[in-house]
């Protein structure tokens, strides 16, 4: 099972499987990438997670799209007697223009 790179900061939000969290780094390697500094780390429980299996597989898919997040993997850690599969994005800001 591979180590955590980065830190767990505020929850952004959740849904009824998943639990959205900013994240810090060190700017550490996973998968052969550079982590940004500043990461979003959406956690499951094992047991429900083929649908974030399924979003990592999207987002993959379109990686080199301009207007879908950038996805780095996912991974699995084992946190207070149970397993979470983690998926680990860059952190997207859009500001809506003034009209």
């Amino acid at each position: 099972m591979a180590k955590l790179l980065w830190e767990r900061g505020t929850t952004l939000g959740q849904s009824n499987s998943s639990v959205f969290s900013s994240a810090s780094t060190s700017n550490s390697l996973f998968h052969g990438v550079t982590l940004p500094s500043l990461i979003v780390v959406k956690s499951c429980n094992y047991s429900a997670s083929q649908s974030l299996k399924e979003e990592e597989e999207f987002l993959h898919m379109f990686k080199h799209s301009p207007s879908i997040i950038h996805c780095f993997g996912a991974n699995l850690h084992f946190k207070d007697q149970c397993y979470l599969l983690q998926l680990i994005a860059r952190v997207s800001i859009r500001l809506k223009r003034a009209q």
